[in-house]
Order: structure tokens, then C-alpha cells, then sequence
């Protein structure tokens, strides 16, 4: 939806914002330790354009078989063919809560390259309710900011004490120095 307020007569300086957003968009997923992010440490030899690096190795899976092999595409190398880069699918890792780094990661190919290794790391879990969204720096002056609870939340045991309505709540309930915050973790024991 970001998409439309990106426009070609927008000052270079509200556009750079619309840009970073977009960014932080797209890296939800890895900083809220839901997927992996990969890395090339070393890029090798031989290979090519569109080469596929299919990591199957087991330590990352967290024994889980049915667990999506992660899939590098190469999109750049050097003259020696080293890979210098790549564009990552299959990379959800919610069957991982847990941080990690596995390095030298086991890999198949379906080019001629060698030596090249495979990194993939991720951070632990945030629950969604402990997240600092990015808010859409082009909304609409009219849209009020949508107070939130942050990861570091150091009272996560606030519940509703008092009568309050469901406005109060639907205004409040994000935001932990607010007495009306809610920390749904509270809800599921």
C-alpha cells in the first residue's frame, strides 16, 4: 500500500522516506527472528548468473523435516565468478524461536561453482504485540499514531484493573506507560 505515495514529482528528501519504510517493511520478518537471513562469507569460483544455492542442511531445520530449503539465486559475480550477489526465497523460519548462526551451511547447486559458504542467521522470536511497527511516514494527517508496546517492555504485567471502555482500550491498550495496557502473553495462561 506504500507503494502509491512514492511518485516521481516527490521531493528526493520525502521520497528517501518513503524509501527506508518500504525497507523496514520488507525486513519485518528477519528482525522479528520469523526468518532467516543469509549470507555468503565466501563467494568461490565458477559461478554464474541465476546458479541456485539450495541449502539443505539439517542443523538449521531444528528438526523439523518438512521444513522449506532456503533458496539463493545468484544475481552478481566477479571475474573469477565468486559470488558477489543474491536474492534469498524460502528463508521462514518459524519452526526456530530460538537465536542462531550456522555457518558453512550444506548446499546443492546446479552450476559449475565451488567454494563458496553459506551463513544463516536469525534472532529470537519477538511476539508481535512486543514490536515497534514502522508507521507510514505519508499517512494522512488525519490518521492518529497507534501507541505501541516495544520489545523492551520492562513491566510485561500490566492487566485491566479498572472499568474502562472498548475506545479506551482500542487507544491504550499498545502502549505500557499507559494504565490501560494490555500484555496478551497475561491472556494465555
Amino acid at each position: 500500500m506504500s507503494d502509491v505515495n512514492n511518485t516521481a514529482d516527490m521531493p528526493d528528501s520525502r521520497r528517501a522516506l518513503i524509501v527506508n519504510y518500504r525497507q523496514a517493511l520488507r525486513n519485518i520478518t528477519e528482525t522479528v527472528g520469523v526468518a532467516w537471513t543469509a549470507t555468503i562469507p565466501a563467494g568461490g569460483s565458477g559461478y554464474a548468473q541465476d546458479d541456485i544455492l539450495l541449502v539443505q542442511d539439517p542443523k538449521y531445520k531444528n528438526g523439523t523435516v518438512v521444513a522449506n530449503e532456503v533458496k539463493l539465486t545468484v544475481t552478481t559475480v566477479n571475474g573469477s565468478g565468486a559470488i558477489t550477489g543474491f536474492s534469498v526465497e524460502n528463508k521462514r523460519a518459524l519452526y526456530h524461536p530460538t537465536a542462531a548462526v550456522y555457518t558453512g551451511c550444506f548446499f546443492v547447486t546446479n552450476g559449475a561453482g565451488s567454494g563458496a559458504t553459506v551463513t544463516l542467521t536469525k534472532v529470537v522470536q519477538v511476539k508481535p504485540w512486543k514490536t515497534n511497527w514502522p508507521n507510514n511516514p505519508m499517512r494522512p494527517k488525519n490518521v492518529r499514531d497507534t501507541p505501541q508496546a516495544l520489545a523492551s517492555d520492562s513491566n510485561p504485567d500490566h492487566l485491566v484493573d479498572q472499568n474502562i471502555t472498548e475506545d479506551d482500550i482500542m487507544k491504550n491498550s499498545y502502549d505500557t506507560s499507559l494504565p490501560n495496557y494490555i500484555d496478551v502473553s497475561d491472556l494465555d495462561d
